[in-house]
Protein backbone atom coordinates (compact mmCIF):
# COMPACT_ATOMS: atom_id res chain seq x y z
CA UNK A 1 0.00 0.00 0.00
CA UNK A 2 2.79 2.53 0.48
CA UNK A 3 4.58 2.74 -2.12
CA UNK A 4 1.14 3.21 -4.08
CA UNK A 5 0.24 5.96 -1.75
CA UNK A 6 3.15 7.88 -2.15
CA UNK A 7 3.11 7.56 -6.18
CA UNK A 8 -0.61 9.31 -5.49
CA UNK A 9 0.97 12.19 -3.44
CA UNK A 10 2.50 14.96 -3.88
CA UNK A 11 5.06 14.17 -1.28
CA UNK A 12 6.99 10.78 -1.81
CA UNK A 13 10.36 10.87 -2.82
CA UNK A 14 11.17 14.28 -4.08
CA UNK A 15 13.22 13.50 -6.46
CA UNK A 16 11.10 11.28 -8.64
CA UNK A 17 11.50 7.54 -9.38
CA UNK A 18 9.48 4.11 -7.74
CA UNK A 19 8.47 6.01 -4.07
CA UNK A 20 6.69 8.46 -6.69
CA UNK A 21 6.60 12.00 -6.18
CA UNK A 22 7.12 13.06 -10.10
CA UNK A 23 3.32 12.95 -11.06
CA UNK A 24 2.92 16.74 -10.10
CA UNK A 25 5.80 19.19 -11.96
CA UNK A 26 7.72 21.62 -10.18
CA UNK A 27 6.58 25.25 -12.02
CA UNK A 28 9.37 26.81 -13.54
CA UNK A 29 9.21 29.93 -15.91
CA UNK A 30 12.06 30.58 -18.19
CA UNK A 31 10.77 34.05 -18.17
CA UNK A 32 13.01 36.99 -17.17
CA UNK A 33 11.75 38.87 -14.36
CA UNK A 34 13.21 42.03 -13.47
CA UNK A 35 13.73 44.09 -10.21
CA UNK A 36 12.15 47.10 -10.60
CA UNK A 37 14.45 50.39 -10.07
CA UNK A 38 14.68 54.05 -11.01
CA UNK A 39 17.68 54.85 -13.86
CA UNK A 40 17.09 58.66 -14.65
CA UNK A 41 19.17 59.78 -17.61
CA UNK A 42 21.65 62.62 -16.41
CA UNK A 43 21.93 63.49 -20.47
CA UNK A 44 18.41 64.71 -20.67
CA UNK A 45 19.40 67.25 -18.45
CA UNK A 46 22.82 68.59 -19.61
CA UNK A 47 24.03 69.88 -23.03
CA UNK A 48 24.64 66.84 -25.64
CA UNK A 49 26.43 66.79 -28.64
CA UNK A 50 27.03 64.79 -31.36
CA UNK A 51 30.35 64.48 -32.86
CA UNK A 52 32.61 62.96 -36.18
CA UNK A 53 36.04 62.97 -34.55
CA UNK A 54 37.58 62.10 -31.15
CA UNK A 55 38.82 64.57 -30.07
CA UNK A 56 38.29 68.79 -31.15
CA UNK A 57 38.01 72.72 -29.52
CA UNK A 58 34.77 74.97 -29.25
CA UNK A 59 35.75 78.43 -28.87
CA UNK A 60 33.87 80.95 -26.18
CA UNK A 61 33.63 84.70 -25.89
CA UNK A 62 34.36 86.16 -22.59
CA UNK A 63 31.93 88.41 -21.41
CA UNK A 64 33.23 92.28 -21.25
CA UNK A 65 33.44 93.83 -17.44
CA UNK A 66 33.70 97.53 -18.05
CA UNK A 67 32.34 100.29 -20.31
CA UNK A 68 33.98 102.39 -22.88
CA UNK A 69 36.45 104.63 -21.75
CA UNK A 70 36.19 108.59 -21.39
CA UNK A 71 37.46 110.70 -24.69
CA UNK A 72 40.26 112.81 -23.35
CA UNK A 73 38.37 115.90 -24.93
CA UNK A 74 37.54 117.56 -28.06
CA UNK A 75 39.82 116.29 -31.12
CA UNK A 76 41.34 113.66 -28.81
CA UNK A 77 42.01 110.54 -30.41
CA UNK A 78 39.53 107.53 -29.31
CA UNK A 79 41.31 104.73 -26.96
CA UNK A 80 42.34 101.04 -28.07
CA UNK A 81 42.78 99.89 -24.65
CA UNK A 82 40.47 97.12 -24.58
CA UNK A 83 39.27 94.56 -27.38
CA UNK A 84 37.10 90.98 -27.08
CA UNK A 85 38.53 87.95 -25.62
CA UNK A 86 38.12 84.54 -26.49
CA UNK A 87 38.61 81.48 -24.93
CA UNK A 88 39.08 77.90 -26.16
CA UNK A 89 37.16 74.95 -24.74
CA UNK A 90 38.43 71.30 -25.73
CA UNK A 91 36.97 67.99 -25.58
CA UNK A 92 38.19 64.29 -25.72
CA UNK A 93 36.38 61.28 -26.36
CA UNK A 94 37.41 57.80 -24.66
CA UNK A 95 36.16 54.44 -25.42
CA UNK A 96 34.16 51.82 -22.95
CA UNK A 97 32.70 48.82 -23.90
CA UNK A 98 32.18 45.23 -22.34
CA UNK A 99 32.32 41.46 -24.02
CA UNK A 100 29.73 39.23 -22.92
CA UNK A 101 30.37 35.24 -23.76
CA UNK A 102 27.37 32.79 -24.30
CA UNK A 103 27.64 29.17 -25.43
CA UNK A 104 26.12 28.16 -28.25
CA UNK A 105 23.47 26.20 -26.66
CA UNK A 106 22.11 28.65 -24.39
CA UNK A 107 21.57 31.11 -27.46
CA UNK A 108 19.78 28.27 -29.29
CA UNK A 109 17.75 26.82 -26.92
CA UNK A 110 16.23 29.52 -24.32
CA UNK A 111 12.88 30.55 -24.81
CA UNK A 112 12.88 33.69 -22.48
CA UNK A 113 13.71 36.07 -25.44
CA UNK A 114 17.31 36.29 -23.86
CA UNK A 115 18.71 38.25 -26.72
CA UNK A 116 15.94 41.24 -26.19
CA UNK A 117 17.01 41.15 -22.57
CA UNK A 118 20.97 41.63 -23.17
CA UNK A 119 20.10 44.41 -25.58
CA UNK A 120 18.30 46.26 -22.88
CA UNK A 121 21.24 45.36 -20.40
CA UNK A 122 23.69 46.95 -22.37
CA UNK A 123 21.45 50.02 -23.19
CA UNK A 124 20.99 50.50 -19.34
CA UNK A 125 24.80 50.05 -18.96
CA UNK A 126 25.40 53.25 -21.58
CA UNK A 127 22.75 55.18 -19.28
CA UNK A 128 24.86 54.75 -16.03
CA UNK A 129 28.13 55.25 -18.21
CA UNK A 130 27.53 58.63 -19.14
CA UNK A 131 25.63 59.36 -15.51
CA UNK A 132 29.02 58.55 -14.07
CA UNK A 133 30.92 60.95 -16.80
CA UNK A 134 28.03 63.52 -15.91
CA UNK A 135 28.29 63.26 -12.56
CA UNK A 136 32.28 63.31 -12.41
CA UNK A 137 32.17 66.67 -14.26
CA UNK A 138 29.54 67.62 -11.57
CA UNK A 139 31.58 67.40 -8.83
CA UNK A 140 34.49 69.23 -10.05
CA UNK A 141 32.24 72.26 -8.71
CA UNK A 142 33.50 73.85 -5.70
CA UNK A 143 30.81 72.50 -2.56
CA UNK A 144 29.49 75.14 -0.28
CA UNK A 145 28.76 73.65 3.06
CA UNK A 146 25.11 74.58 4.15
CA UNK A 147 24.65 75.77 7.30
CA UNK A 148 21.01 76.35 8.59
CA UNK A 149 18.22 76.10 6.52
CA UNK A 150 17.90 74.46 3.02
CA UNK A 151 15.68 76.63 1.40
CA UNK A 152 17.80 79.87 2.11
CA UNK A 153 20.94 78.27 0.95
CA UNK A 154 19.14 77.51 -2.32
CA UNK A 155 17.35 80.98 -2.70
CA UNK A 156 21.26 82.29 -2.00
CA UNK A 157 22.73 80.11 -4.53
CA UNK A 158 19.76 81.66 -7.39
CA UNK A 159 20.10 84.91 -5.71
CA UNK A 160 23.63 85.24 -5.82
CA UNK A 161 25.77 82.91 -6.80
CA UNK A 162 24.58 82.24 -9.93
CA UNK A 163 23.97 84.88 -13.09
CA UNK A 164 20.71 85.77 -13.00
CA UNK A 165 20.78 84.74 -16.84
CA UNK A 166 21.57 81.50 -15.70
CA UNK A 167 18.77 81.44 -12.27
CA UNK A 168 15.33 81.50 -14.67
CA UNK A 169 16.74 78.17 -16.28
CA UNK A 170 18.09 76.76 -13.21
CA UNK A 171 16.62 72.76 -11.82
CA UNK A 172 18.01 70.64 -8.96
CA UNK A 173 19.87 67.48 -9.05
CA UNK A 174 19.97 65.32 -6.34
CA UNK A 175 19.63 61.86 -4.79
CA UNK A 176 16.80 60.53 -2.50
CA UNK A 177 18.22 61.55 0.19
CA UNK A 178 18.74 65.26 -0.72
CA UNK A 179 15.30 64.89 -2.56
CA UNK A 180 13.18 64.14 1.24
CA UNK A 181 15.40 67.18 2.66
CA UNK A 182 13.32 69.11 0.13
CA UNK A 183 10.31 67.55 0.55
CA UNK A 184 9.76 67.73 3.97
CA UNK A 185 11.13 71.66 4.19
CA UNK A 186 8.36 73.59 5.85
CA UNK A 187 7.47 77.14 5.85
CA UNK A 188 7.51 79.16 9.03
CA UNK A 189 3.66 78.24 8.89
CA UNK A 190 3.81 74.44 8.93
CA UNK A 191 3.53 74.68 4.62
CA UNK A 192 5.49 72.17 2.84
CA UNK A 193 7.97 74.61 0.58
CA UNK A 194 8.01 72.32 -2.41
CA UNK A 195 4.91 72.61 -4.92
CA UNK A 196 3.76 71.01 -7.98
CA UNK A 197 4.79 70.72 -11.30
CA UNK A 198 3.43 69.36 -14.01
CA UNK A 199 6.41 69.40 -16.12
CA UNK A 200 8.75 67.53 -13.44
CA UNK A 201 9.25 64.33 -13.51
CA UNK A 202 9.44 63.89 -9.77
CA UNK A 203 6.11 65.62 -9.79
CA UNK A 204 7.31 68.76 -7.16
CA UNK A 205 9.59 71.61 -7.71
CA UNK A 206 11.76 73.83 -5.44
CA UNK A 207 10.66 77.33 -5.73
CA UNK A 208 10.22 77.31 -10.11
CA UNK A 209 12.97 74.73 -10.52
CA UNK A 210 12.91 71.51 -11.70
CA UNK A 211 13.84 68.33 -9.61
CA UNK A 212 15.77 65.45 -11.07
CA UNK A 213 16.28 62.57 -8.15
CA UNK A 214 18.65 60.33 -8.47
CA UNK A 215 18.59 56.70 -6.56
CA UNK A 216 20.83 57.29 -3.32
CA UNK A 217 22.49 53.70 -5.36
CA UNK A 218 23.95 55.61 -8.16
CA UNK A 219 24.72 59.12 -6.34
CA UNK A 220 25.38 58.15 -2.82
CA UNK A 221 25.78 60.28 0.16
CA UNK A 222 30.11 61.08 0.61
CA UNK A 223 31.39 61.41 4.06
CA UNK A 224 27.86 61.96 5.87
CA UNK A 225 27.08 64.51 3.21
CA UNK A 226 23.96 64.54 0.65
CA UNK A 227 25.28 66.32 -2.57
CA UNK A 228 22.65 68.65 -4.39
CA UNK A 229 23.26 70.48 -7.62
CA UNK A 230 21.65 73.46 -8.93
CA UNK A 231 22.29 75.36 -12.19
CA UNK A 232 21.83 75.59 -15.49
CA UNK A 233 23.52 72.18 -16.40
CA UNK A 234 23.09 72.52 -20.48
CA UNK A 235 25.43 76.16 -20.05
CA UNK A 236 27.49 74.26 -17.48
CA UNK A 237 28.41 71.25 -19.51
CA UNK A 238 28.51 69.33 -22.76
CA UNK A 239 28.42 65.15 -23.12
CA UNK A 240 30.38 64.12 -26.60
CA UNK A 241 29.17 61.14 -28.12
CA UNK A 242 31.40 59.87 -31.03
CA UNK A 243 29.38 57.43 -31.90
CA UNK A 244 26.26 55.77 -30.67
CA UNK A 245 25.82 52.92 -28.63
CA UNK A 246 27.41 50.03 -30.97
CA UNK A 247 26.39 46.38 -30.78
CA UNK A 248 27.60 43.03 -32.04
CA UNK A 249 27.34 39.43 -32.27
CA UNK A 250 29.45 36.75 -33.82
CA UNK A 251 30.05 33.01 -33.63
CA UNK A 252 33.20 33.26 -35.70
CA UNK A 253 35.38 35.46 -33.68
CA UNK A 254 37.52 36.15 -30.90
CA UNK A 255 36.93 33.17 -29.18
CA UNK A 256 33.42 32.09 -30.12
CA UNK A 257 34.74 30.00 -32.91
CA UNK A 258 37.12 28.00 -30.29
CA UNK A 259 34.71 27.79 -27.64
CA UNK A 260 31.58 27.04 -29.76
CA UNK A 261 29.93 29.84 -28.47
CA UNK A 262 28.52 33.57 -29.43
CA UNK A 263 30.24 36.90 -28.40
CA UNK A 264 28.69 39.84 -27.68
CA UNK A 265 30.18 43.34 -27.44
CA UNK A 266 29.06 46.77 -27.22
CA UNK A 267 31.21 49.70 -27.43
CA UNK A 268 30.63 53.71 -27.09
CA UNK A 269 33.17 56.40 -27.71
CA UNK A 270 32.22 59.07 -24.66
CA UNK A 271 33.39 62.40 -23.58
CA UNK A 272 32.49 65.28 -21.53
CA UNK A 273 33.66 69.15 -21.03
CA UNK A 274 33.08 71.69 -18.50
CA UNK A 275 32.05 74.90 -20.64
CA UNK A 276 30.68 77.50 -18.22
CA UNK A 277 32.01 76.45 -14.55
CA UNK A 278 30.01 79.70 -13.09
CA UNK A 279 26.13 77.78 -14.50
CA UNK A 280 26.47 75.43 -11.80
CA UNK A 281 26.73 74.85 -7.90
CA UNK A 282 27.15 72.14 -5.51
CA UNK A 283 25.82 72.19 -2.17
CA UNK A 284 26.86 69.48 0.55
CA UNK A 285 24.23 69.32 2.85
CA UNK A 286 24.67 66.92 6.08
CA UNK A 287 22.82 63.79 5.96
CA UNK A 288 20.94 65.02 9.45
CA UNK A 289 20.48 68.88 8.94
CA UNK A 290 19.80 70.92 11.58
CA UNK A 291 16.69 72.71 12.00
Amino acid sequence: YSPLYNALTIKGNPDGGQDGGFLVPKDVSTKINELRRQLVSLADVVNVENVSTSEGSRPFDMKPTKGFTKIGGELQPVPTDDQPIFSQVSYKTEPYGLRLPLSKELVEDEDANLLSYIAGWFADKQIITENDIIISKLNELKAVDVKGKLFDAIKKALNVTLDPAISPQSRIITNQSGFNMLDVEKDTNGNYLLNNSLLNGTGLQALSNAISRISNANLPDAEGKTPMYLGDFRAYMTLFRRKNLELRATDIGGDAWKNNGYEFRAITRLGATVFDKEAAVKLNIASTPSA
